[in-house]
C-alpha cells in the first residue's frame, strides 16, 4: 500500500519540478539584460564594448580629424572603433571625442589621438619690438638678412611699416 502511495506523489512531483524549471528558465529569458543578448550575436566576443571620453584641445581637432576625415577614419580602422564628437560635452578650451569599441581597442585609439595631437609642431609667435633706426640694417640691402635669419631660423619673419 505503502509503495502506491509513493508512487501516486512521484508523478505530480516530477511534474511540478519540471514546470518550475521550465518557469525559472522563461524567466531567466525575458529578464535577461539587452547587452548579453548582442554579445551573444557577436559570435562569442567575450569581452563588452566600452566608451572612453577623451578631451581634446579645440585647436588640435582638425588635425585628430585630418583632411576630410582620413586621420579619424585611419584610427578607427586600425583600431576597429567609432569615434564621435560630444558637442554638450564642449568647453571653450576642449571637445570630446568618445570612443567606442572593446577596452584594447578604445585604449588603443586614444593613444593614436594623443600621438597625432603630439607630433605636430607647436607654432610660437614672438613680437619684437625695435628702434626705427635699426630697422634698415636687420631687413638688409634687398631684405637679404631677413631672407638669411628665416632660412637659418626656419621662421617667418613679419615687418610691419
Amino acid at each position: 500500500m505503502s509503495d502506491n502511495l509513493n508512487r501516486s506523489y512521484v508523478g505530480p512531483a516530477l511534474l511540478g519540478l519540471a514546470l518550475t524549471g521550465a518557469t525559472g528558465l522563461c524567466l531567466y529569458l525575458l529578464l535577461r539584460k539587452e547587452d548579453d543578448w548582442e554579445e551573444e550575436g557577436q559570435g562569442g566576443v567575450t569581452s563588452r564594448q566600452v566608451a572612453i571620453d577623451v578631451k581634446i584641445p579645440k585647436d588640435s581637432v582638425g588635425i585628430v580629424i585630418g583632411r576630410q576625415g582620413s586621420n579619424i577614419r585611419e584610427i578607427q580602422a586600425k583600431t576597429d572603433t567609432r569615434i564621435n564628437f560630444k558637442d554638450e560635452l564642449e568647453t571653450e578650451e576642449f571637445r570630446v571625442a568618445c570612443i567606442r569599441g572593446l577596452p584594447d581597442d578604445a585604449q588603443m585609439a586614444e593613444i593614436l589621438i594623443h600621438q597625432t595631437i603630439s607630433q605636430q609642431p607647436r607654432v610660437e609667435t614672438l613680437t619684437m619690438y625695435v628702434p626705427g633706426r635699426a630697422v634698415g640694417r636687420i631687413i638688409g640691402k634687398g631684405g637679404e638678412n631677413v631672407r638669411e635669419i628665416q632660412r637659418v631660423s626656419r621662421c617667418k619673419i613679419d615687418i610691419e611699416r
